[in-house]
């Protein structure tokens, strides 16, 4: 039997443009689906009629219906996109600073008040990532932005990563509700959520997640921290290429208070 095209990871590239030319076509359509309600309104404004607050409020159920479809779809073409590396699958020769990619991920994400993130990285050439700093920065805006909405209260982040010689290992950790009993391995998967808040979000964030660092040869697994913290973990490990080896110091030498 004839192994499939994997170009774009573990999705083969047929599949691949099928995805691309469903979502193109059937994206348009729902955005419109989103509007519709905007311009019926707009129409009988035009005419003098008020909406009564019953079709009023069905037509907002519509439009956030409609705009949970196109973030569905998105997310979709975010999930099959994270795949797209160098034509053997790595990125050879990359490298980031964590600090300027974590700095604009909180940028990008514009957090809410009530979250808190400290950040310690190693010193040096120990403190580079062995990663395209766009890939970096992606990873760390759905971590980081996944426990922010996945907990209503305030809450405590902390990221802390460096070189140990091998490989570039980066744990994030949260003080929220944390990961249901028994669904360590369910997160990744596509399409499911199990968090107790409605983030808004398809589930896709952990699955887009996944596929950015083992497409690129890394790993990631999700962990209960140890008692008596509370909260949520995951470690983040990337493979280091051995020219870009120095010596190693402490992983967590350097501190970066973000908030």
């Amino acid at each position: 039997m004839t192994e499939p095209d994997t170009t774009r990871g573990d999705v083969p590239s047929e599949l691949a443009e099928v995805i691309y030319k469903i979502v193109h076509d059937v994206r348009g359509s729902v955005r419109a689906i989103g509007e519709l309600p905007t311009w019926i309104d707009e129409d009988l404004a035009d005419e003098g009629v008020r909406l009564p607050d019953g079709p009023r409020h069905s037509f907002e159920l519509l439009r956030w219906h409609a705009g949970k479809l196109n973030l569905m779809l998105d997310q979709l073409m975010q999930f099959v996109r994270a795949g797209d590396t160098g034509p053997d699958g790595v990125e050879e020769g990359k490298q980031s600073d964590p600090r300027k990619c974590l700095r604009r991920a909180v940028r990008m994400l514009a957090l809410p008040d009530r979250v808190r993130i400290r950040a310690r990285f190693g010193s040096n050439g120990a403190g580079l990532a062995p990663i395209d700093e766009n890939v970096l920065t992606s990873i760390l805006m759905i971590a980081v932005g996944n426990a922010a909405s996945h907990n209503s209260e305030a809450i405590r982040i902390a990221l802390c990563g460096g070189d140990n010689g091998q490989e570039w290992v980066l744990r994030i950790r949260d003080s929220g509700e944390g990961f249901p009993p028994g669904k360590l391995f369910q997160i990744f998967e596509p399409m499911r959520s199990y968090s107790r808040h409605d983030s808004g979000g398809c589930g896709m964030g952990l699955a887009i997640l996944q596929r950015l660092i083992e497409t690129r040869g890394g790993r990631v697994t999700a962990h209960h921290p140890a008692p008596p913290r509370a909260g949520a973990e995951l470690r983040i490990s990337l493979p280091c290429e051995a020219q870009n080896h120095v010596t190693p110091r402490p992983a967590c030498d350097a501190k970066t208070r973000l908030t």
